[in-house]
């Protein structure tokens, strides 16, 4: 599925991994892990129906969240990770992808962890 593929994009980079080491988690992470970290998860798939076969190109929505301690440090790991992944076609750990889009942003506070939180909304479409 996709998200190995999204793990893969983000761990591959060089800057990225030097503002976050190795801090790049699907779904969860234990709240004792030290910020920033990223979580990353799929929200929902919609395939393209099609009669008789499988779906050839699915619209996958993400969500990823940065938390830091630190909101400038959150922002700017937060606009890494859409350098990385916005406008993003290619095969990557076995996935097609036509297109990986950018499409919101919120940030916030994030009581539990008592730090900020950056979420970002892409749309990922794979055939």
């Amino acid at each position: 599925m996709i998200g190995i593929s999204i793990y893969t994009l983000l761990s591959a980079d060089a800057t990225l991994t030097g503002l976050v080491g190795t801090n790049i988690f699907p779904v969860e992470a234990n709240q004792r892990k030290e910020d920033p970290i990223i979580i990353y998860w799929v929200k929902s798939v919609e395939p393209t129906d099609t009669k008789e076969n499988v779906s050839d190109e699915d619209w996958v929505k993400s969500e990823i969240m940065v938390y830091s301690k630190n909101y400038d440090l959150m922002q700017t790991i937060s606009k890494r990770v859409r350098t990385i992944l916005d406008k993003y076609s290619g095969t990557v750990a076995g996935n097609e992808i036509s297109e990986i889009r950018f499409e919101d942003f919120m940030d916030g506070w994030e009581p539990e962890r008592k730090g900020y939180v950056g979420t970002s909304d892409y749309l990922i479409v794979t055939t």
